[in-house]
């Protein structure tokens, strides 16, 4: 081997001592600056808005389901193409749940259908959503929240 042996010892010894000094700066524990009080940007209570909806059907429906956060869900079994109700929806977070099942159809598979719901809070521009899909439809809508408009 080259190099004396105590000037490979030395330089071990500088690599050792160098690699524990990263370690204790790695793992060593940092000061923090204190933590600040984080406050709401909007601390407004969030209000309950009262909402109408008219639901169109293509076909008859075996049972319908609105619910919202905000509420008890409105179920609906009644026969027709057309359904309305009245439905609570939080402001901050309004949306609304449709689940539709329909009659079974004489065809073997499901059928394409669409649903088209209409939604109408006072104060509020009419806010207007088509669900479509083969088979039963069950679909979350969200509506723009109080601050958005």
């Amino acid at each position: 081997m080259r190099g004396s042996p105590l000037l490979r010892t030395v330089f071990l010894v500088i690599a050792l001592i160098m690699v524990g000094w990263v370690f204790i700066r790695v793992t060593a524990p940092r000061e923090h600056p204190p933590a600040q009080t984080v406050r709401p940007h909007d601390a407004t209570p969030a209000t309950r808005w009262t909402a109408d909806f008219l639901l169109r059907l293509s076909a008859d429906a075996e049972s319908i389901t609105v619910a919202t956060r905000s509420g008890i869900p409105v179920e609906l079994t009644s026969a027709g193409a057309s359904h309305a109700g009245t439905v609570d929806l939080d402001s901050a977070d309004p949306w609304v749940d449709v689940q539709i099942i329909w009659k079974p159809s004489p065809d073997t598979g499901p059928a394409h259908r669409f649903a088209k719901i209409t939604i109408e809070i006072p104060g509020r521009p009419t806010f207007k959503h088509v669900i479509d899909g083969r088979g039963d439809l069950d679909e979350r809508i969200e509506l723009p929240p109080a601050n958005a408009s």
